[in-house]
């Protein structure tokens, strides 16, 4: 029964984080976190996500559509074998795609098409051979 029996640290830990303040300084204590990690280059994926996510109320950017290198990734799949430079040539034309598209009113597939042509685009100047899958449905 002893085991059972609750500390004064245990319920003072217990009620301090039933509360807001609790909360609110946790929060705080995980952004200044991240943000050293930023300022000394060490942030992980993890981080930068957070990091946007936090900026963009304050920025007024809220979008509806998104590019991401995981959906353009899982596109180039369907089209390319596996290569080892696939995922590094993706991360560079989704880069290139979202510093220059500029018409939020299209759709994210658009750019996940421009995306992948960049893709081609970046294998043939690097001298890269992609090979395109068989399309099961043109059978």
């Amino acid at each position: 029964m002893e085991s059972l029996k609750m500390t004064n640290r245990e319920s003072l830990t217990r009620r301090l984080k039933n509360t807001s303040f609790y909360w609110r300084w946790r929060s705080r204590i995980t952004r200044c976190r991240r943000a050293w990690r930023y300022v000394f280059d060490t942030m992980t994926k993890d981080d930068a996500q957070w990091i946007t996510t936090d900026c963009r109320d304050v920025a007024g950017w809220h979008p509806l559509a998104s590019l991401c290198n995981e959906s353009v990734m899982e596109f180039a799949l369907d089209v390319y074998e596996d290569h080892p430079d696939l995922a590094r040539l993706v991360a560079a034309a989704c880069s290139r795609v979202g510093e220059k598209w500029d018409d939020h009113s299209e759709s994210a597939s658009a750019a996940a098409d421009w995306a992948m042509e960049k893709v081609a685009e970046y294998a043939a100047m690097e001298n890269i051979e992609l090979a395109k899958r068989e399309r099961w449905w043109e059978d």
